[in-house]
């Protein structure tokens, strides 16, 4: 008997570990979301320009892309945050056209003074500092949720990942936490 035991011991090990190892495989996104992960969103500021200073302004290309990225860390908390520098180099190109077409409507010509002011108006780290956000996170099979630190785990996003790829975000289950600013589906790539 002791003999049957002690050779069985070993095979009960063998299908524990296998058992374990299944488990762990049954959520492969909770593993595949660490790191960190960018995407761009498209925003403009064509109306707003419009709005402020008049018709003439509905042609102006108003575009930029909002540079966006997510860690998502082995401990469970994420950070949302902008690449800064990046977007500083989209609100420059924003400018660099906004000048010229300003000039053509109006035919007034900005000094460097006005022009400094003006960008001064449109600070991109008061945008950027909008976005920062952090908390914790967990995903449970195709379902992303987040919540702030300490809060609880309400409503999810759905979520498609091909590991060290993209990152498919859908809309959230509760439409009253949908962002204007993101419009879903959007997708992210891993950056590392």
């Amino acid at each position: 008997m002791k003999k049957l035991t002690k050779a069985l011991i070993p095979v009960l090990l063998i299908a524990l570990i296998f058992t374990l190892a299944a488990c762990g495989g049954d959520n492969p996104n909770a593993e595949n979301i660490i790191g960190t992960w960018s995407t761009k969103v498209d925003v403009n500021f064509g109306d707003q320009f419009t709005e402020g200073f008049g018709e003439e302004f509905a042609d102006f290309d108003g575009s930029i892309k909002f540079p966006i990225l997510f860690d998502f860390g082995a401990d469970g908390k994420y950070k949302m945050y902008t690449d800064r520098a990046e977007l500083q180099k989209e609100f420059d190109g924003l400018f660099d056209r906004l000048f010229p077409f300003w000039e053509g409507v109006v035919g007034f010509t900005f000094d460097e003074d006005a022009k400094n002011e003006f960008r001064e108006a449109f600070d991109p780290d008061e945008f950027a500092d909008s976005i920062d956000d952090s908390g914790k996170y967990k995903v449970v099979g195709d379902k992303l949720y987040l919540a702030e630190e300490g809060g609880a785990f309400g409503f999810y996003y759905p979520i498609e990942i091909i590991p060290g790829e993209k990152m498919t975000v859908f809309g959230p289950s509760d439409d009253a936490y949908i962002d204007d600013f993101f419009q879903y589906p959007f997708e992210l790539t891993k950056v590392d």
